[in-house]
């Protein structure tokens, strides 16, 4: 509600700071007008049927205070004109270079169009034309020494400038070049293709010697470089009205004093070099009037100097990247997995000692091997079930005979034996030994005494052999 608020009232005051006018198209998609810049005029275009508006403003006379900003369904903002987008809501390089054109490029189908021209010079005037169109068109028809693009002009062999209007010499790598400056301001233009060098480093070395009569010596640091950062291109008069653009010197040009003698610069080419960074674009000033005479020579140098240890380093670094995770994020899942091993080892071992011991208080029957009650060895069959003895979990007795039995085997004949015997005794099923089985084979939970004997049952745990470990059972004489 608050945004909406503020907006109503920044439109308020825009309504009564500038003049607001409609563009009518004709059928042609044309409208222009005469228009000055106290006016402060704001244009607005409605609808247009066209892929694309084009702005152009050409001036009666140089004013580079002219702005020409444009915005989609909002009225444009003085304080973005660093922020928008170069060619799209603003020409900034028309302004700069101090041209008496202006030119802008928008899309149409996004709303509204505002448009504005505002600038300092009052007395000027300047028409603006506003068009729509389906085709590409660019600056000053890329002032016919260029293709006009989708992106702009792709100008010519020794042509440079956002409209191709500026002739340059191209350098190359391991070539010379001699400039002569007479006594008066000049400026050159010069560019260097970036992209066979890269990963290496270019080196411009400076050689210049003065001739004539100084007595001042005005002309010991009158040589600039000038590089530059945009399409933008120095002018000579630059600084004349350099307050007038409502842009910050640094963002668009660089300059660097060549010392009189020798002096060198070096620039590395990286290896992904962005579009805008293919293509060096450079001039050489002589900001001074003076009576000197003053001969540069100029040799492109292509040096190969730390860019191969730069690339070895980054390709350590690389491996460093993909190796160092790798290689933490494998001891972090050892540590992990370790840890949780000793956690299920504790717990385990906590759900251990929490369970009661099933044989806690109960007899502990000794184990007594078969070489201590000097038993022979174990037959293989039950002469009962006529099956083998090394049965799996099944228990074998050997009565006093020496004869060995299923324990369920032994029990069960013994049962059978007292239903036919009065004196409750059976038959042992090898011998005719008499035994009350049932009443031997009856575990006591008590201390042993020495009445006792003992005969040995072993439990077998493998269908393979006999279990070493044998169970000891308590047997009662009768």
């Amino acid at each position: 509600m608050l945004n909406h608020f503020l907006k109503l009232i920044l439109t308020i005051e825009i309504t009564r700071s500038y003049l607001l006018q409609q563009v009518n198209f004709n059928a042609d998609n044309q409208w222009q007008t005469l228009s000055y810049p106290a006016n402060q005029s704001i244009f607005i275009v409605d609808q247009l049927d066209t892929k694309y508006c084009y702005i152009r403003i050409t001036l009666s006379e140089y004013d580079p205070g002219l702005s020409l900003i444009a915005d989609y369904q909002q009225y444009p903002n003085i304080s973005l004109y660093t922020k928008y987008k170069q060619g799209h809501k603003v020409d900034r390089i028309s302004q700069v270079e101090n041209r008496k054109t202006r030119f802008l490029k928008l899309q149409s189908g996004k709303g509204k169009i505002y448009i504005l021209a505002t600038g300092n010079n009052t007395k000027d005037k300047y028409l603006i034309s506003i068009s729509g169109s389906n085709e590409e068109q660019c600056d000053n028809d890329c002032s016919k020494k260029g293709v006009c693009q989708a992106n702009g002009c792709s100008c010519h062999q020794s042509y440079i400038g956002n409209d191709c209007h500026q002739i340059s010499e191209e350098l190359l790598a391991g070539t010379s070049k001699q400039l002569n400056f007479s006594n008066s301001q000049q400026l050159y233009f010069f560019y260097i293709d970036l992209r066979p060098m890269q990963e290496f480093t270019l080196e411009i070395d400076f050689t210049w010697s003065q001739k004539g009569v100084s007595d001042f010596d005005i002309c010991r640091r009158c040589l600039n470089f000038w590089y530059h950062k945009t399409k933008a291109l120095l002018k000579q008069n630059f600084f004349s009205y350099q307050k007038s653009i409502p842009c910050e010197f640094n963002n668009l040009l660089e300059r660097t004093k060549i010392e009189r003698g020798f002096s060198k610069l070096t620039l590395p080419v990286p290896s992904n070099l962005s579009v805008q960074s293919q293509i060096l674009f450079f001039a050489i000033e002589k900001d001074q009037n003076s009576v000197d005479y003053v001969e540069l020579q100029m040799d492109i140098v292509q040096l190969q100097v730390y860019e191969k240890k730069n690339n070895d380093s980054e390709e350590t670094n690389r491996l460093l990247q993909i190796i160092l995770p790798t290689v933490i994020g494998t001891i972090i899942l050892l540590f992990l997995i370790y840890y949780f091993l000793i956690r299920r080892r504790m717990l385990v071992k906590q759900l251990n000692n929490a369970v009661p011991n099933p044989l806690e208080n109960s007899y502990i029957i000794p184990n007594i091997r078969n070489s201590e009650l000097n038993v022979p060895p174990y037959p293989t069959i039950c002469s009962i079930c006529l099956e083998e003895l090394n049965i799996r979990n099944m228990a074998i007795v050997k009565i006093q005979c020496d004869h060995t039995f299923h324990l369920k085997c032994i029990l069960q004949w013994a049962r059978q034996q007292e239903n036919y015997n009065q004196d409750n005794l059976s038959n042992c099923p090898n011998c005719i030994l008499n035994e009350n089985f049932i009443k031997s084979f009856s575990f006591q939970k008590k201390t042993l005494s020495s009445s006792f004997t003992y005969s040995s049952i072993s439990c077998l745990s493998n269908s393979s052999h006999v279990h070493s470990q044998q169970i000891s059972l308590l047997l009662i004489n009768p």
